[in-house]
């Protein structure tokens, strides 16, 4: 039989551990995660701007004592805009990926394969030797030069504008999926090695594991279904601004 590294089994555990906490509480979860990534980012960098830049910017040598006042105000600063930035990040980001998405999908469905063309890069050589020219063939391009293809991106740009707007509406929702997705898909990693321990496997020392695709599919459908009895007053309300 093969003896299993305790390190693997710890490290698998806390895995599975953190997997589950995403999987049934991912809607509880966004806005405390997103806060804790934003005040450890924000301080973090807070911290190193205080301690390197300040004495810099001040153009002298701080006794120690003022310098740790420094860095301990540029770290609660860093923290407070920090939660603000990551915050506004994530609402933007999931914005852009549901207008580009809406967009996009809009164009294909409406011009099928033409979409695909018209949309082609230009040459990058050129482009780079003379940048000048690159936004002269993207205005040639037949997508807004063609009138009828015109008309089809008009309406693509106002399905995208729409889901972008449906998508923070509904923001709340949509990063309890996605923390929902990040759990089902570290326990569907850890699935494998769980069986591997258990049966003594060698795949765990081999590190031959692989993620089980009818777990995921499992666990996160089984993830949604309970977050969506624990709150379902509260997912079809305004979550625009996180908390």
């Amino acid at each position: 039989m093969t003896e299993i590294d305790p390190t693997i089994t710890v490290a698998t555990a806390v895995v599975t551990a953190i997997g589950l906490m995403f999987t049934i509480g991912g809607y509880d979860l966004r806005n405390i995660l997103l806060a804790w990534i934003g005040w450890l980012a924000g301080g973090t960098l807070g911290g190193m701007v205080g301690w390197i830049f300040v004495p810099q910017i001040l153009d002298q040598t701080l006794a120690l004592g003022e310098h740790l006042v420094a860095v301990a105000v540029a770290v609660f600063v860093g923290a407070v805009l920090g939660r603000i930035i990551i915050s506004m990040l994530a609402q933007f980001t999931v914005a852009i990926t549901a207008f580009a998405t809406g967009a996009l999908a809009t164009l294909v469905l409406g011009i099928g394969e033409e979409a695909l063309s018209t949309l082609s890069v230009p040459d990058a050589e050129r482009a780079a030797s003379r940048p000048e020219l690159l936004f002269t063939e993207i205005a040639e391009l037949p997508l807004f030069t063609d009138p009828e293809l015109q008309q089809f991106l008009a309406l693509a740009i106002i399905v995208g504008i729409a889901a972008a707007i449906i998508s923070l509406r509904y923001y709340g929702a949509i990063m309890a999926i996605t923390l929902t997705g990040l759990g089902a898909a570290l326990l569907s990693t850890v699935y494998p090695i769980w069986e591997a321990i258990i049966t003594e496997s060698t795949i765990v020392v081999a590190g031959q594991a692989e993620p089980s695709p009818i777990v995921f599919a499992g666990v996160f459908v089984f993830g949604l279904v309970v977050q969506a009895l624990r709150h379902s007053n509260r997912l079809t309300s305004s979550d625009s601004t996180a908390s």
